[in-house]
């Protein structure tokens, strides 16, 4: 079954992995029953809902794409990638007829109590236990329970210094450089300002964001590491912080950088780097100007017939805007 003529734009746009998904999820005689550009879509995404349950792909987060069950009135199931802006929905179960009594009661005296979990008794093994993170609290972004650290011991706060240490140069993720900069040391900080360096762009880009907040980087400092941000822009925290450091480091420089990313990056990138772009030079009212959106959306196209007079049009506007500039 082929894409219906209506959702081609939208599917067009959408990341491979998903785009595969739903190929596979018509041929096997699903269907899509309606594309919306709301939640949990970003602005430039979309998403697709599907009339049954999805049967060509595992309900897990694998292969390059992201599941969570979700069950409510709306849908049952998400599948998205690691950027989360365009999403494939699965319809909502319904709810399953009530047991009776009797069954209630069958089920009772069969199903085994589950043992009770044993939390660490000290403060610190607590806060070791918030560290666990699993896909949901990756998904939505929380940290570690920093409220914790006020009532540890000095002897707790050193071992949890060099746990957070050792966790960054193995790679770790930002949350360990958002405990460090709680406990404020002297090794702590200077770890949080070494993880300005960090391989991983979400470990570097909130170690900037936190160096940026503090005045503690700025001028031709600042630039460059905004150039970089620009130039390394993919992921979905990555990509966030990027748009928000060129948008507060608006030069020259900055905007020729996110200029070649409209061109180079990929598909959500390009999009998201072009509505940038035109905010910066004066042609939109904010950073992803809806009223422009059809326009933005030609960056996320494959076909270079689309993405270059797109892309040789957004560069001539940013020359003209440098001319003036330099007026």
């Amino acid at each position: 079954m082929r894409i219906p003529q209506e959702y081609l734009k939208d599917f067009q746009a959408t990341p491979a992995a998903l785009r595969e998904m739903l190929r596979a999820e018509l041929a096997a005689g699903n269907s899509i029953v309606e594309v919306g550009h709301s939640f949990p879509a970003a602005p430039i995404g979309a998403y697709f809902l599907l009339e049954k349950l999805v049967t060509t792909r595992e309900r897990e987060s694998k292969y390059g794409l992201r599941f969570r069950a979700r069950n409510n009135s709306s849908y049952s199931g998400e599948f998205t990638d690691e950027v989360g802006y365009f999403f494939v929905l699965e319809p909502p179960i319904p709810e399953p007829e009530m047991p009776s009594m009797d069954e209630i009661r069958r089920r009772a005296n069969e199903e085994r109590q589950p043992e009770p979990k044993v939390f660490a008794s000290t403060t610190l093994g607590q806060f070791e236990r918030s560290m666990e993170i699993d896909f949901y609290k990756w998904h939505d972004g929380e940290g570690y329970e920093l409220g914790l650290i006020a009532g540890m011991d000095d002897g707790e706060l050193a071992q949890l210094e060099a746990l957070l240490i050792a966790r960054l140069e193995r790679g770790g993720d930002w949350r360990d450089v958002e405990a460090l900069k709680e406990l404020e040391t002297p090794r702590a900080r200077e770890a949080v300002k070494k993880a300005r360096k960090h391989s991983d762009n979400d470990v570097r880009n909130f170690a900037l964001d936190l160096a940026k907040d503090s005045k503690q980087m700025e001028g031709q400092e600042w630039e460059d590491e905004v150039v970089k941000a620009v130039e390394r822009a993919g992921s979905m925290n990555s990509l966030d912080a990027a748009l928000r450091f060129a948008a507060e480091c608006s030069t020259p420089r900055v905007r020729k950088a996110v200029l070649e990313m409209a061109r180079t990056g990929d598909a959500t990138t390009r999009v998201n780097m072009a509505g940038l772009l035109y905010y910066l030079i004066g042609k939109a009212k904010e950073a992803f100007d809806w009223d422009h959106r059809p326009y933005f959306l030609q960056f996320g196209e494959e076909d270079m017939s689309v993405l270059r007079p797109a892309w040789s049009q957004l560069r001539a506007e940013l020359v003209k805007f440098e001319e003036t500039q330099e007026r």
